[in-house]
């Protein structure tokens, strides 16, 4: 074999700008360690509940009245309770002025999570009492009921897991007893969306439509619900909101509904949640008074 000189053999192995040193070996290329694919995503579902690790924060349809647009995660239950609603109206005039009460205990909404932006409800009102009492008289009347049954469903079409904004479609159908016995059906749609402001702002809006039956005239009438909310985070797990509320029907002489309300919660960890607050009536048809307390639980 034939051997360069010196001086070629380091012209020669001058690669570009790196010189090699003469009798020292090329460098040998190091294999490249090949590219992990992607794990699968995981589809959870009713019959694979979602891990606490990977669920979202606890979103609740109280206290407010403002619905929210965030679904109960796949797989989940979640309670949501006012333990105490205490309702005072009065109305009327003269001699005819009357004032209305009503106690509620421990109407429930019952959650469960069926898809990862897809929720099944059922409201119960268990337990209602009420007491009407002309001003004018020391008597009164009293009755105690079981209040309507609502199904409802939540689905989520965007910002369930991230995002500025939420938003949501809730459909549903409420059996409502009627004075003499036996029930009707109301059906309804709920359009709700959720939006972050920034700074420890929320703000929140929902328009409603809802098909009633009118008890004293047996037809049936269009109710428009609109409402929105303002909520600021006061400290960890403390929160506050402001709200307006309105229900405008197309019933004859019925009126139109107005309220401000106001409440506060507190979480317990990441799964339970206290609150309180009270509403106000704005209107002549509105409710004068009512506060509650409520609390919210996910397992």
């Amino acid at each position: 074999m034939r051997y360069p000189s010196l001086a070629g053999l380091v012209t020669t192995m001058t690669i570009t700008s790196a010189t090699v040193l003469v009798g020292q070996p090329a460098p040998v290329p190091q294999p490249v360690a090949p590219v992990a694919a992607p794990a699968p995503r995981v589809f959870y579902s009713l019959f694979k509940p979602t891990p606490w690790a990977h669920a979202r924060e606890l979103s609740t349809d109280r206290p407010d009245m403002t619905e929210s647009p965030y679904t109960v995660p796949a797989g989940r239950f979640q309670f949501e309770i006012d333990v105490v609603n205490y309702t005072r109206d009065v109305s009327g005039a003269g001699s005819a002025r009357t004032r209305t009460e009503s106690l509620a205990l421990a109407p429930v909404n019952m959650k469960v999570g069926l898809l990862p932006n897809l929720d099944a409800q059922l409201v119960v009102e268990t337990y209602v009492r009420d007491r009407e009492r002309v001003l004018t008289s020391s008597s009164a009347v009293s009755s105690s009921r079981v209040g309507a049954i609502t199904g409802r469903t939540k689905l989520n079409l965007w910002g369930n897991d991230g995002g500025r904004t939420a938003f949501g479609l809730m459909p549903f159908v409420a059996f409502v007893p009627r004075a003499g016995g036996g029930r009707y059906v109301n059906a309804g749609l709920i359009v709700p969306l959720s939006v972050d402001l920034g700074a420890g702002f929320g703000l929140g809006t929902m328009a409603e439509f809802d098909v009633e039956k009118s008890e004293a005239s047996g037809d049936y009438h269009t109710v428009f619900v609109n409402s929105i909310t303002v909520g600021r985070d006061l400290a960890e797990n403390l929160g506050a909101y402001l709200e307006f509320f309105s229900a405008a029907t197309t019933e004859s002489g019925a009126g139109w509904i107005r309220t401000l309300n106001f409440g506060m919660t507190r979480g317990l960890g990441g799964n339970v949640q206290l609150d309180l607050g009270a509403n106000f009536g704005l209107s002549r048809v509105a409710d004068d008074f009512n506060p509650f307390l409520g609390l919210s639980f996910r397992f």
